[in-house]
């Protein structure tokens, strides 16, 4: 998931067991195969998609548990919750653009079996990305890519019937034939009557940029990266995608880096290009590509920026809200650290934009809040 291009989209169309028919903004949360939540609340979501299940070169799904699958479907359709599996994923996605160059419809195939075979409500084609080098370094692509990509979800439609269909992408539309964002995109939003898009916006700036900056900011500033929750409900909207059909990312994460100064007048401030260890759950890590390098990532989770008085303010941390972009940033002078992140305050402004101008909200994900929910709680005004 997580690479200087995961700032995406995701594409919902039809509908979840939850909200049949409806057009009403729901909340979906990403559960993830490898640290399933141990304390799910139901009642504060209305669907959940299991992350990930990984095509092999033959497009085999595998790399999952499928044990631990079944036991959520149960558990959520208790709870009268929709759910869906993740197909591909930022490693899982290598071989995506051949397996449809050979046969996009025999993919279906093997789609439509595992959401009988499991029980589902929905699928998720997590394809980062189609024609685009924003991918891992090793992953197959052609300018055939978006071509490809309608046929599968014309297949899987006329499969899937009612089900629900998500698409991960980034915060502009996909890429043509010649590499660039698409300006028409109408074909994919009349694949089915409902069509949400659920934006990625998170990854936004990053130890890609000369500065540290905000995570995930709902509008951007005069400084760091251009691209925000704003900019990408427009691109999508221009590129054909009705606001009725896009719904905004929250990000229960956030970035941390080791400062050159020991003063930090806001969250743009020069940062070493070592990256440093992010939390506990931080660990090194390659792509599986020739060349590749182990290394941190530098991601914070929430249960660790809550359980550590970072967004408190303790422990030597100083908080500040940035009014312009909606993100607070936490800044130590004894560790010379910021670290860049949403909370309650950062999410609830999201999900209020997110009914205003699109339909809804997804979670990046479930595992990573406090044991009180205070960022799924956050989100819960989506919903209303």
């Amino acid at each position: 998931m997580i690479s200087t291009s995961v700032i995406g989209l995701l594409a919902a169309m039809a509908a979840s067991v939850s909200a049949a028919g409806s057009n009403k903004p729901e909340l979906i949360a990403y559960v993830v195969d490898w640290e399933l939540p141990t304390n799910i609340q139901w009642s504060k979501l209305d669907h959940v998609i299991y992350s990930f299940a990984e095509p092999d070169q033959s497009g085999k799904l595998g790399n999952f548990n499928t044990t631990q699958l079944e036991q959520v479907v149960q558990q959520a359709h208790a709870n009268n919750v929709g759910v869906s599996l993740s197909v591909g994923g930022w490693t899982g996605s290598r071989y995506i653009s051949d397996i449809l160059s050979k046969s996009s419809s025999s993919f279906a195939n093997t789609i439509l079996d595992a959401v009988k075979q499991y029980s589902l409500d929905g699928i998720n084609i997590d394809w980062e990305y189609p024609n685009s080098q924003d991918g891992m370094t090793c992953n197959t692509r052609s300018a055939q890519d978006l071509d490809n990509y309608l046929a599968l979800l014309k297949s899987l439609r006329h499969g899937l019937g009612s089900k629900l269909i998500t698409l991960a992408t980034g915060t502009t539309p996909f890429n043509d034939q010649s590499g660039d964002p698409a300006k028409d995109l109408s074909d994919f939003a009349s694949v089915s009557e409902i069509f949400l898009k659920l934006i990625f916006t998170y990854d936004i700036n990053g130890n890609w940029d000369p500065t540290t900056g905000p995570n995930s900011p709902l509008k951007a500033a005069s400084k760091g990266e251009s691209t925000s929750v704003a900019s990408a409900l427009s691109a999508w909207k221009s590129a054909g995608i009705p606001s009725k059909q896009l719904s905004v990312g929250a990000a229960f994460y956030g970035w941390t880096a080791r400062t050159i100064a020991t003063t930090a007048q806001s969250q743009y401030v020069r940062f070493t290009k070592t990256q440093i260890k992010g939390d506990q759950y931080d660990t090194m890590s390659a792509d599986p590509c020739p060349g590749a390098i182990k290394s941190y990532s530098g991601e914070m989770q929430w249960r660790s920026i809550d359980s550590q008085g970072i967004d408190a303010g303790r422990n030597g941390w100083t908080v500040k809200y940035d009014d312009t972009t909606q993100t607070p940033w936490a800044f130590s002078a004894k560790k010379k650290q910021i670290v860049t992140y949403d909370n309650a305050q950062s999410l609830e402004a999201k999900a209020q934009y997110a009914k205003q101008e699109g339909s809804g909200a997804f979670i990046w994900s479930l595992e990573m809040d406090d044991p009180k929910h205070t960022l799924l709680n956050a989100l819960q005004s989506v919903r209303t």
